[in-house]
């Protein structure tokens, strides 16, 4: 019996050594987790959309028919206002109580509104608030394009030519005044001899007036007496 124990010994290390080795070879390598840096749970979601208005960008000018993108994690509304109003008007557009995430929002006939400035407002609604995204757009649909000023050849600065100065004496140059138009004849004019041919004529019927008067008193005072 103690003859045959070192053989058993050896038999019974001999059966049970391979199957531990085949066992640890058939073991399968667990797979490598990939953490965040100072994360504690695996990363589950890494390709999350942003919510907010994806389509169309800011400050983007539009015209027709838009298509307009957007992700919204809960209920959501779109609306539309004019840009810097007082009155904070704002007009629906759309809205949903399910999520959306990187999808078809509303597609916006422009046409129907007048050129100029406006904002669009993606509202996410919360349990007890609300988060709003706006995007400032311009709708273009009747005005006409910019149309960019070409730069133009610059305009070279004109030089100022001196005046001459004028002299010191100055040349005074006379004009001859015209002549004055002689009068015509004036037929009343009378000469020397006609007046004193007609003043001896006046005072020759001057004097025979006066003598007539007297020749009429003195027959009056004749006849009186």
């Amino acid at each position: 019996m103690r003859k045959a124990l070192p053989a058993l010994l050896l038999l019974f290390f001999w059966m049970t050594c391979p199957g531990r080795i085949a066992a640890q070879e058939a073991s399968a390598t667990p797979p490598a987790t990939s953490l965040t840096p100072g994360a504690t749970e695996p990363v589950t979601n890494p390709s999350a959309v942003a919510p907010g208005i994806s389509s169309p960008a800011a400050d983007s000018t539009l015209n027709g028919l838009v298509t307009i993108r957007g992700s919204a994690p809960a209920a959501w509304e779109l609306a539309f206002g004019y840009r810097n109003d007082p009155t904070g008007t704002w007009f629906r557009l759309a809205a949903s109580s399910e999520p959306r995430e990187g999808d078809l929002l509303n597609d916006w006939d422009t046409t129907l509104l007048t050129d100029g400035l406006y904002t669009l407002r993606l509202r996410i609604f919360a349990a007890d608030s609300a988060q709003d995204y706006l995007v400032n757009i311009r709708i273009r649909n009747y005005s006409p394009e910019d149309t960019p000023t070409p730069a133009g050849t610059p305009t070279p600065t004109p030089t100022a030519s001196p005046t001459p100065l004028p002299s010191a004496t100055p040349t005074i140059t006379f004009t001859p005044a015209p002549l004055p138009t002689p009068l015509p004849p004036n037929p009343a004019q009378l000469h020397p001899p006609q007046i004193g041919l007609y003043f001896g004529a006046g005072a020759l019927t001057v004097t025979a007036v006066f003598t007539f008067f007297g020749l009429l008193l003195v027959l009056s005072k004749k006849l009186r007496a």
